[in-house]
């Protein structure tokens, strides 16, 4: 059991790169409002190929964005922090051992995760989607209620950056949209929830593009 443990441990440290990636004790939040000018660039995959990540224009296809087809992707946007966390780190999937879903836990700062609790594999295809945070963090966008194409309510909705590493990513940040101060999320009634999934898709041109420029 040991020698298995060490092979198991010794195989990580070789091809998953965690001295970049996982969080140690002594780490602290991020404070996205002082980022400089090195980190630009969040950074999201795509599990499909880049024709069918990508129109003929350069413009993210929504398939593409949301694969995987959960309604809490529209609210809770996983998005990484470009700079050690590189473009090509997006291949990565881990999982703890015994099933453990640690990795996919929110980071509590002072904590650390173990190497030796989890494993890796690799998405057979990964192609990059970038957004210039500064395209996209703290941006008002208003939206109107209607009915009967009549208006009947405005809102003013902010899009949010939030640092959210795990124990298997500390680079991991969200990309919502916020009500005020208030993140509107899957729970919130049904015409704010389409007015969210109407925002992203109306942006996503605008926000997301397939190579940093």
């Amino acid at each position: 059991m040991l020698l298995l443990r060490l092979k198991h441990l010794f195989r990580n440290l070789l091809k998953y790169p965690w001295l970049r990636l996982v969080p140690q004790g002594y780490y602290k939040y991020i404070d996205i409002e002082a980022l400089n000018s090195i980190h630009k660039y969040m950074v999201r995959r795509s599990l499909v190929k880049k024709h069918d990540t990508f129109d003929k224009f350069g413009f993210v296809r929504q398939e593409a964005l949301f694969i995987e087809k959960k309604e809490q992707d529209f609210f809770q946007l996983s998005v990484n922090l470009l700079g050690l966390f590189r473009q090509y780190d997006i291949k990565y999937r881990i999982q703890g051992l015994d099933n453990s879903k640690k990795h996919k836990i929110d980071w509590t700062s002072g904590d650390y995760f173990a190497l030796s609790k989890f494993q890796h594999s690799c998405f057979d295809i990964t192609v990059p989607i970038y957004m210039k945070i500064e395209d996209i963090h703290n941006r008002v966008i208003p939206f109107e209620k209607t009915i009967s194409n009549k208006k009947t309510e405005c809102i003013e909705c902010i899009l949010k950056l939030t640092h959210k590493p795990t124990y298997g990513n500390y680079w991991h940040f969200e990309f919502c949209v916020l009500e005020g101060k208030e993140p509107i999320s899957a729970s919130n009634t049904e015409w704010k929830k389409k007015g969210v999934k109407k925002i992203i898709e109306l942006h996503m041109s605008t926000v997301f593009s397939e190579s940093p420029i």
